[in-house]
């Protein structure tokens, strides 16, 4: 039979469940009304499906974003949700669902489309295709509960409670050496319009000069309303002389081995008040271990924060994020290729 590729429609959620579901391992809740991936909302992007005869043999979608550097802005598709049912692998499913994706560019004048993975054999394949290297970001890591980690890796879950008990005794030692006057009030808030607002004026002067995102307040919100796995994201405002000096947001993420992160989703701060993150990290981390996470992790969205990061302990882990783009012929971005450019966070890319 011949493979098609269709575009998705509201009556495949089920399929796409089904895909998703085949694909993590885990069910997802379909209690909601709101379409399970916003790749499915033609209002956001758009999803495909390859299928032959009645079988669905795989999916993949772009999320409609505009990229901004300066005055500049360039109509962009962000490469989401790509999965082959691996049952099918050898029947060129993959570069037929490529292509029916840049087709689509084409024809509503895209100008880029880009994407970032973590997946060595993904990222690989996708250059093979003609998509270039952007960038390579390195994830940043701090371990909450380093023991429970451990015990997690090695898949030791009767030495749990021993080494839970220890990673208490870790962490109040630790706050207590690293102790300090805190000099900022921190709140924690939910994704309202004000809390956004804020948000976003920070976010827009920390990032200015970068490549980035064009984010608007009802994007922001709607970007975080809701995900997969339905963990909360979580924003806090850090207070000093009757202003609000930097913000963080995270949210919890189950990965491999039963390990519980916290994702440090964004972050930025008004110039001269970057000691606001060490408390905006401890209250984080406080707030995470009891939720049981045995790490923290982030993607730097700029080279300061990196560099704060690793002032506050957190190391570049040997996890990469590899980001890729295939400019449209003749309208491509030249600063698509410059590595450094970028302003890319986890709250550009919410996949672990």
């Amino acid at each position: 039979m011949t493979i098609i590729v269709r575009p998705a429609l509201p009556t495949d959620e089920a399929v796409v469940r089904a895909l998703l579901e085949q694909r993590d391992h885990r069910c997802y809740d379909t209690s909601t009304r709101e379409p399970l991936l916003p790749a499915l909302d033609p209002t956001q992007g758009r999803l495909w499906l390859a299928t032959e005869g009645h079988t669905v043999l795989g999916m993949s979608g772009v999320l409609t974003r505009q990229l901004e550097y300066g005055r500049k802005i360039w109509q962009a598709a962000y490469w989401v949700d790509l999965y082959v049912d691996p049952n099918h692998k050898h029947q060129a499913v993959y570069p037929q669902l490529v292509t029916a994706m840049l087709q689509h560019a084409r024809d509503h004048r895209i100008d880029v489309v880009y994407t970032a993975t973590r997946r060595r054999r993904v990222w690989q394949g996708h250059m093979q295709l003609g998509f270039r290297l952007a960038n390579v970001l390195p994830v940043y890591a701090r371990p909450i509960s380093p023991l429970r980690l451990g015990v997690r890796m090695a898949r030791q879950k009767r030495l749990l409670k021993v080494a839970t008990g220890l990673d208490r005794l870790y962490r109040a030692s630790r706050n207590w050496l690293r102790h300090s006057p805190n000099q900022y009030k921190v709140e924690i808030r939910n994704f309202d319009e004000p809390t956004v607002t804020t948000m976003l004026e920070l976010r827009d002067r920390f990032t200015r000069g970068r490549l980035r995102q064009s984010t608007s307040l009802a994007g922001y919100m709607r970007r975080h309303e809701k995900n997969l796995e339905q963990m909360p994201y979580v924003p806090l405002l850090a207070h000093r002389d009757g202003q609000v000096a930097a913000f963080a947001t995270y949210r919890l993420a189950d990965r491999d081995k039963d390990i519980r992160a916290a994702v440090l989703m964004d972050m930025a701060w008004l110039p001269g008040h970057q000691s606001a993150l060490p408390e905006l990290l401890r209250q984080i981390e406080q707030r995470a271990a009891a939720d049981g996470a045995e790490i923290m992790i982030s993607l730097p969205g700029t080279e300061e924060c990196g560099a704060m990061l690793e002032e506050e302990g957190f190391f570049a882990s040997p996890e990469t994020y590899v980001l890729l783009a295939w400019p449209t012929p003749g309208i491509a971005p030249v600063e698509i290729w410059r590595a450094g450019h970028w302003a890319f966070s986890f709250a550009d890319h919410d996949a672990f």
